[in-house]
């Protein structure tokens, strides 16, 4: 009950009471469905990232709630969020290493985690730097219907010097033509 009463209050967005419930209904974890705790650690995450409507942003708080909601479901939005966190250094010091871990978790469901690792290995933020890669997760992020990032593909292929690039672009290309 304490779980739906958050997710009442959360709707309202009335956060300190969303909080409230939420942390009685956490202290219990009970038999309740996995789905419920990760989607109430994932909104507490939320909330205290977030800030506003009587809670005060605390980004320690969000990382806590944020990976108690991964160490649950490694595919969720949370992990996405986390690691931004650590890219960014936001309430942990700045670790690509880790954030790319957690990229790696989530990415093979989400076009927008293989658009951000291909990022990391264009930056070499957290992964040596390797157009080739970058171009593989971003060819993985166009099969996932992720065709806004398919022009900064192309931009990959042009800056890289590697021919594999090109040759992958090719292939993208043929098969989106012919499908």
């Amino acid at each position: 009950a304490a779980i739906h009463l958050g997710d009442d209050c959360y709707e309202q967005r009335n956060w300190k009471e969303a909080v409230k419930w939420y942390r009685a209904a956490a202290e219990k974890m009970g038999n309740t469905s996995r789905y419920y705790y990760v989607r109430m650690f994932s909104r507490i995450g939320f909330i205290y990232d977030e800030g506003g409507y009587g809670v005060e942003e605390d980004n320690a708080e969000a990382i806590k709630w944020y990976t108690k909601a991964v160490g649950i479901d490694k595919s969720n939005a949370s992990a996405l969020r986390l690691a931004d966190m650590y890219f960014d250094g936001e309430g942990v010091n700045k670790d690509p290493r880790m954030a790319v871990n957690l990229l790696y978790q989530i990415l093979f469901k989400d076009s927008d985690v293989c658009r951000r690792l291909a990022r990391c290995y264009i930056d070499g933020e957290g992964v040596p730097e390797n157009m080739f890669m970058a171009a593989i997760w971003w060819l993985k992020a166009e099969r996932l219907n992720w065709y806004p990032y398919f022009a900064i593909l192309v931009g990959i292929i042009a800056i890289g010097s590697i021919m594999i690039g090109c040759i992958c672009f090719a292939i993208g290309s043929i098969k989106k033509i012919f499908s």
